[in-house]
C-alpha cells in the first residue's frame, strides 16, 4: 500500500530526521497504571481488557503502567490481577476508549479455607480442589486456602476413590 504524504527536509550532513505519524487508533487507546494496596506502582501485573467479543491482555511495565492499543469501539471492562496472588484483583467497567489515566488499585486479599472431607467427616489430604483452572492441593488436614474470587464461583473437588463433585455457585 501507499504511505501518507510526508515531507522530506534537508538535514545537516550525518543527521537523519524521522517523523512518525500518530497511530490510526491512538484516539482509542486506553492507558493507565496499576498500584498495589499501599499505592506503589505494581510491575508485572496482568491487565485484561474486554469489549464485547474483543479482548486482550498484557503485563504492566516496571513502573506499573500499561497501554492498550486495540482500537476499542465501546466501553471496556478492565481487570488487573496479581498472578502470584499477593493481592486481590481490581476491576473497572465502562472505561471509555481514549481514556488516558486509568488507575487500578489492587486490594488486600480475602481468603477462603476449604476443607475436603469424606462422608464420615475425615480429612482427605490426597485430593484436589479446583477453582477455575487453578488446582489446589489440601494439606494433611484436608484444608486448602483459596483467594476469594470477585464474582460468583464454583468449586470442583476430586480424590482417588471418590466421585468428582462440583459445588456452588457461591456468592463471594
Amino acid at each position: 500500500g501507499w504511505s501518507p504524504v510526508f515531507e522530506l527536509r534537508a538535514a545537516a550532513a550525518g543527521e537523519l530526521e524521522i517523523v512518525l505519524l500518530p497511530s490510526l487508533t491512538a484516539a482509542l487507546q486506553i492507558a493507565g497504571i496499576v498500584r498495589d494496596p499501599a499505592g506503589a506502582p505494581a510491575a508485572g501485573m496482568l491487565v485484561r481488557a474486554k469489549c464485547g467479543r474483543a479482548s486482550t491482555s498484557m503485563h504492566t511495565e516496571a513502573d506499573g503502567t500499561f497501554l492498550l492499543d486495540e482500537g476499542w469501539t465501546g466501553p471496556v471492562l478492565l481487570r488487573a490481577s496479581d498472578e502470584e496472588q499477593r493481592w486481590a484483583p481490581a476491576e473497572l467497567d465502562g472505561v471509555a476508549p481514549g481514556t488516558r489515566m486509568v488507575e487500578l488499585v489492587l486490594a488486600e486479599p480475602a481468603w477462603l479455607t476449604v476443607r475436603l472431607l469424606d462422608a464420615d467427616e475425615h480429612p482427605i489430604p490426597w485430593g484436589l480442589v479446583r477453582l477455575g483452572v487453578k488446582r489446589n492441593e489440601p494439606g494433611r488436614d484436608g484444608s486448602v486456602r483459596i483467594q476469594k474470587p470477585m464474582e460468583a464461583f464454583r468449586l470442583e473437588a476430586f480424590a482417588p476413590g471418590f466421585r468428582t463433585q462440583t459445588f456452588g455457585p457461591f456468592d463471594p
